[in-house]
């Protein structure tokens, strides 16, 4: 849905097909505003997607995965460039910096801005999202905001930066005295785990695998590091990394340096990436002994919010409708994990009870016991709730099928573990699928509860719909997905052979 709108005497056009007659008729060049927004000359292939992802989820990650590619060309040729809005001419950034962190759904990620041109022909264009793709364009002389996406977004990054011009201005001015002389990769990382390793992780090895990390005098990082240290992960950047405690301390470096600053992210997640947490997860845990039970079936608990009331009755039905044909049938329980970094005195135990985690911990095991209240004891194999997130990794690895909430859990299993899975939610994300669970070059997608088999309970959430609680209503239905699971498991080669590496480019 196009969002147009006036502000403050400014102009709000969403980027898209719409917009070009307004746009050409402000005598801007509708080829120039794509090139911006899209990237003009991407330089690696989009990724494959898993089968089974929606056509519109893929269509839009394959758009978006195309036009973060700014970062890429800005590393190799230590310049931002863009296309002129109004001759389509290639012109650089005459400076680069940030505005004040706003946090908030609308946008928690810092800002770069980038200013263009001078004079009439001066614009502005700034990257706030998880990969470096451009969100926001301004033309101050026709007072114009173009955007990617979200007007919220736009009006808050549009806010900021008028508050913020003048000290840009003079910014741009000592700036334009003396050219950048390093590049700084920015890693801004959002508290989730699966965005973590899809957009943060992933887009450093996009950037290794084109050769380009030699390029990067530094990278910066501010946020959670799920897996353990970035450098440990990726020593080829190891003796580079600078680490920031808040969005605000990383923001005023910015405006401090006159380095040119990039976001690093991609939206796709390598067999690159996946093997590099597998060797952290292996070479720091060892794996437990499923005490002879086989299939292995891992299930997610969520204690709080976008919670399944009824899963017990779910989960019964899948026991009791499995022992018969598979009387060692066992359960691996995943739910709440923490960070490496999280763990204290080296003891998941030690962890659990400390103050700053008992109460959620203690909420997690509860639901817990409630959801496998009619299952005995000895068919749970494994409990990973309250492990670190490279132990629940490897806890993880030899099922056979799994059962999950919808959203980020979801992501960790399959995507380490390979195995198929069914998936369950709100009504609304039964409905509209989202593409991440597709955004892997390993793995099969999951298979999804029919959205009739759920029933929505409203919990007022400000997240709207796709965070209400609900019940399942087929509980067969869901069980006979499992078995299906299990039968394809079973009779099938490796789920994909075509694996997608992010491709390299013979730079010039």
């Amino acid at each position: 849905m196009r969002a147009n709108g006036m502000s403050e005497d400014f102009t709000y056009l969403r980027f898209d097909a719409a917009s070009r007659k307004a746009l050409e008729l402000q005598g801007l060049s509708w080829t120039a505003i794509e090139s911006i927004f899209l990237c003009p000359t991407p330089v690696v292939e989009p990724p494959r997607f898993l089968p089974g992802c929606p056509k519109m989820g893929s269509w839009y990650q394959t758009r978006e995965y195309l036009a973060s590619q700014h970062t890429i060309l800005s590393i190799h040729n230590r310049v931002f460039a863009l296309r002129d809005p109004w001759t389509n001419a290639n012109v650089e950034a005459s400076s680069a910096s940030a505005l004040e962190p706003q946090e908030g759904r609308a946008y928690g990620f810092i800002p770069l801005v980038y200013a263009f041109g001078q004079d009439e022909r001066s614009f502005w264009a700034a990257s706030c999202d998880l990969t470096g793709r451009i969100v926001y364009l301004f033309v101050p002389a026709l007072r114009l905001v173009i955007y990617e996406m979200s007007l919220k977004r736009a009006q808050l990054i549009h806010s900021g930066l008028c508050e913020a011009l003048a000290r840009l201005d003079r910014e741009r001015e000592e700036g334009a005295r003396e050219k950048s002389r390093r590049v700084i990769g920015l890693l801004d990382m959002v508290t989730n785990f699966g965005h973590h390793m899809i957009n943060h992780l992933a887009g450093l090895d996009l950037l290794i695998d084109h050769g380009l990390a030699g390029r990067l005098d530094e990278v910066w990082i501010v946020g959670s590091e799920f897996f353990g240290n970035v450098e440990e992960l990726y020593p080829e950047i190891g003796d580079r990394v600078r680490r920031f405690s808040s969005r605000r301390e990383l923001s005023a470096a910015v405006r401090e340096t006159n380095d040119l600053v990039v976001r690093i992210g991609a939206n796709f997640f390598f067999e690159t990436t996946r093997q590099r947490i597998l060797k952290a997860a292996n070479g720091r845990y060892a794996s437990n002994p499923s005490a002879g039970r086989r299939p292995l079936i891992a299930v997610t608990i969520r204690g709080a919010g976008r919670r399944c009331e009824n899963l017990a009755e779910v989960i019964t039905h899948i026991y009791e409708n499995l022992r018969a044909d598979f009387p060692q049938i066992g359960f691996v329980i995943d739910g709440w994990v923490f960070r490496e970094q999280e763990i204290v005195s080296a003891s998941s135990a030690a962890t659990c009870l400390d103050a700053r985690y008992a109460s959620g911990i203690k909420a997690e095991f509860a639901a817990a016991r409630e959801a496998f209240k009619n299952v005995p004891a000895a068919a749970i194999a494994r409990n990973l709730l309250g492990a670190s997130i490279l132990s629940s990794i490897v806890g993880l690895s030899d099922i056979d099928a799994y059962l999950a909430h919808v959203g980020t859990l979801q992501h960790k299993i399959a995507f380490f573990s390979l195995a198929r899975g069914v998936v369950h939610g709100p009504v609304s994300q039964m409905t509209d699928i989202e593409a991440g669970p597709f955004q892997a070059a390993l793995g099969v997608g999951p298979l999804y509860v029919e959205p009739s088999m759920i029933e929505d309970i409203p919990t007022g959430s400000d997240r709207g719909p796709a965070f209400n609680n609900y019940r399942i209503l087929d509980a067969a239905g869901v069980s006979r997905r499992i078995r299906m699971c299990l039968e394809a498991s079973e009779s099938s080669a490796p789920a994909r052979e075509d694996t997608f590496r992010p491709g390299r480019q013979a730079w010039a």
